[in-house]
């Protein structure tokens, strides 16, 4: 059966239109929707559909373009951006099948393509006794190993998402009534950026000299990494606004964490995302709030760092949902995840207080982790990335794949 595929909001890279231009030749129909000049620079020679119109009256044109070109399905980056909740809406009245695109739950060299909601809106059925049934028969996807290898590819993000931001400034006038998800202008984002890129040499060998003496002195510390402020992981799938009220949660909790008298006082060591732009100041706000909580030097910040190292000799690690929960687990570190994470759950992760893990952190279930993690890979994974040319090919790949598989 040939379908019709509208693609909505991507990532600011060629990979929509490539997945596209596939679909095209494998038989089916595919269209995109533009929101902004980012979006229409990346879709010049397929076709596409402008939206200039505001917010409200999306549902009701989208219908409309629904009905024009037969849509059996509808493709798009991230399912909390504003547009994509509108998109998602109109395709279960109509019942379209909405696949969901994310950064890879394991990375680098995986991204994440699931049916109908990804994170919190996953709709995997991630329970123990699902899990391991699946395993059981699926014994040989545990030991698999990506076909493709490429790693983060920062540059060739930067640069298109530079040129992603300089079509849609240029273009301003024509999507007059378009708002992005991001919360600062590029100029802002990259001048932070830029001053972290320069910084860089500076950061590394600070965490190099903090990670040196906390493994020297056999110092006991708990990880804490930070994610980024405009994560829909922290605005939608957490209890917290911001990053900064996730740090205030872990600070408090950590001033009055009743370690064991016989016990050296454990340290803990937050980590800086390293895409943070700076512009939110997480240093100086963690700085003052350990004078203001008279933790003195067992609270520790730092801008980088080997995350492995840091993983494997950590007590535990608390975040709120980062993937880095994943490496963890699969590290056999003990977890703690304060906002709604896929693998916050029983077997994997502390399930009683804040207050109570930093006392009693307890590994996970070391043989559900492996099936845990072969699950979600095999039901959510696709091999590849969305910046590399070589993987842009192996992302293909895998999305049409997985996209065949729901041919009714």
């Amino acid at each position: 059966m040939n379908r019709s595929f509208i693609s909505l909001q991507g990532v600011a890279s060629p990979f929509f239109s490539e997945l596209g231009q596939q679909l095209r030749l494998a038989g089916h129909k595919a269209h995109r929707i533009n929101f902004c000049g980012g979006d229409l620079l990346l879709s010049l020679l397929e076709p596409h559909t402008n939206f200039t119109g505001a917010l409200d009256v999306l549902p009701v044109w989208l219908m409309r373009e629904a009905a024009k070109h037969g849509a059996t399905d509808f493709l798009l980056f991230g399912d909390c951006r504003a547009i994509h909740r509108a998109a998602i809406a109109v395709a279960k009245e109509l019942n379209i099948r909405v696949y969901v695109y994310e950064e890879g739950y394991l990375r680098p060299d995986w991204i994440t393509l699931e049916l109908g909601g990804v994170n919190g809106y996953s709709n995997m059925a991630l329970e123990a006794e699902a899990v391991l049934t699946w395993s059981a028969d699926h014994a040989y996807v545990t030991n698999g190993l990506p076909p493709h290898r490429g790693g983060s590819h920062i540059l060739a993000r930067a640069c298109y998402d530079i040129a992603y931001r300089l079509a849609s400034a240029a273009m301003a006038w024509r999507f007059s009534n378009y708002q992005t998800h991001r919360p600062h202008n590029g100029v802002l984002e990259y001048a932070g950026l830029a001053r972290r890129f320069g910084m860089g040499w500076w950061f590394e060998r600070e965490a190099r000299a903090v990670t040196a003496k906390l493994l020297d002195t056999k110092m006991p510390y708990f990880l804490f990494p930070l994610q980024l402020n405009a994560d829909s992981q922290i605005k939608t799938h957490s209890p917290f606004p911001d990053v900064i009220a996730a740090i205030e949660r872990v600070l408090t909790s950590f001033e009055r964490a009743d370690f064991p008298h016989d016990s050296q006082p454990a340290i803990l060591l937050i980590k800086n995302h390293p895409l943070d732009t700076g512009l939110a100041r997480y240093r100086t706000y963690v700085e003052r709030r350990t004078r203001e909580l008279n933790l003195g030097d067992r609270v520790q910040f730092i801008e980088a760092g080997d995350l492995t190292l840091l993983l494997k000799h950590a007590q535990g690690v608390v975040l709120v949902n980062s993937t880095v929960g994943l490496t963890a687990l699969a590290m056999n570190c003990p977890v703690y995840a304060m906002g709604k994470a896929i693998f916050s759950r029983d077997k994997l992760t502390g399930q009683g207080s804040l207050d109570a893990f930093w006392k009693r952190p307890t590994p996970p279930d070391a043989n559900f982790v492996k099936a845990f993690v072969a699950y979600v890979k095999a039901h959510s994974q696709v091999s590849g990335d969305f910046y590399s040319r070589s993987g842009r090919k192996h992302a293909v790949m895998g999305s049409l794949q997985r996209l065949m598989k729901n041919v009714p």
